[in-house]
């Protein structure tokens, strides 16, 4: 699905969280906590609050549908207008090699490193070829532009969107505990910033403090009662934590009916929220009802098609319902997606459990 919010969207990877049991759709599901917290809880990253978290909404519509030349083409009229937002670097970077545009995307990102040197874009420059080095695999040049933003950072200590950006990094980067001291520097500063409780409520669950994250998704929602993402996170938190008990295979309903009470308000504020749709039908799959399952994962992938956990789940739906076949069918594009080892594992043992050709 689509946890921490910033200026871009934080991937649902490698929490490294303790091996656990839960029983969805009927079938046993053992594996990582980790990549199932975490797809989840959405680990997306949410825009400063300074920021127009809309800004991009059209550039990614076009990168959604394959329209890269218009996509490219709304970004550059964007940059003539401020060449100091680092952020259409960085969606410029993505139009380009979608397309496979890859020498004009090796382009811009020259161009961001040359106006980071030249001090033409602000500290934000800097998380923004975080994120770019992140995505090319070039784990070297990220973690020096990680090393470059804390320093930046350590020199405007009462910065707060300065913190809120290392914060992500710093979670991104999987160093948990740094990322939770960021985002409560941001707080300090700056004690209205509903984003930073959502992202240091995100933190927290990765830290596996559910209770403290649930205290941060609170707050988060007292400062913005209206955030379908933070109802979202919270849910999934609920839902985790109704199925966390030590009896396997038992439901704590309580936290469960919590759980199911926000993915209805997130689908309340945004209708089609494509992760409060997997995480209504993940609801629906612990009740057995396979068919109000498929049809909130379906619309879900509809709205989102590329995330794996819908599939996932879809597949387990079908699977539940008695079509084998459908559930094969789902499961093979499932894994044509970007998977870690621990999803592919299990779905291929699911699909020979099936009998899947």
């Amino acid at each position: 699905m689509t946890g921490t919010r910033g200026t871009a969207t934080l991937h649902r990877r490698g929490l490294g969280l303790p091996v656990w049991a839960w029983i969805l759709a009927g079938i046993v599901l053992v594996g990582a906590i980790g990549a199932l917290v975490w797809w989840l809880l959405t680990p997306d990253a949410k825009p400063e609050p300074a920021r127009d978290r809309d800004r991009f909404a059209l550039t990614q519509a076009y990168l959604q549908a394959d329209q890269y030349d218009k996509a490219v083409a709304d970004l550059e009229a964007m940059r003539s207008q401020d060449p100091a937002d680092a952020e259409t670097y960085y969606w410029l970077y993505r139009a380009h090699t979608r397309s496979g545009a890859l020498d004009t995307a090796a382009q811009v990102v020259s161009q961001l490193e040359a106006a980071v040197k030249d001090g033409d874009v602000g500290l934000d420059g800097l998380f923004w070829l975080f994120e770019i080095y992140g995505e090319k695999g070039d784990r070297a040049a990220q973690q020096q532009a990680l090393a470059d933003l804390a320093a930046a950072v350590e020199d405007e200590p009462n910065d707060s969107a300065g913190h809120f950006m290392l914060g992500q990094a710093y979670n991104r980067s999987g160093e948990l505990e740094q990322a939770a001291a960021e985002f409560r520097r941001v707080l300090e500063l700056d004690p209205s910033n509903s984003a930073a409780h959502h992202n240091l409520g995100v933190t927290y669950f990765q830290l596996l403090d559910s209770a403290a994250a649930v205290s941060e998704f609170e707050a988060a929602l007292e400062l913005d009662p209206d955030d379908a993402d933070t109802h979202y996170q919270l849910g999934a938190t609920y839902l985790v934590l109704a199925l966390s008990g030590s009896e396997p295979g038992t439901v704590d309903e309580e936290l469960f009916q919590q759980a199911i009470s926000q993915f209805e308000r997130a689908l309340e504020l945004e209708p089609n929220k494509p992760e409060a749709l997997i995480g209504m039908g993940n609801v629906h799959l612990l009740r057995g009802d396979s068919s109000a399952a498929i049809a909130a994962l379906e619309l879900a992938i509809e709205q989102a098609p590329d995330q794996p956990e819908a599939y996932y789940a879809l597949g387990a739906a079908y699977a539940q319902g008695g079509n084998q076949a459908q559930a094969c069918e789902t499961y093979d594009h499932f894994l044509a997606l970007e998977l870690s080892p621990t999803w592919r594992t299990q779905a291929e043992q699911d699909m020979a459990q099936w009998g899947c050709p």
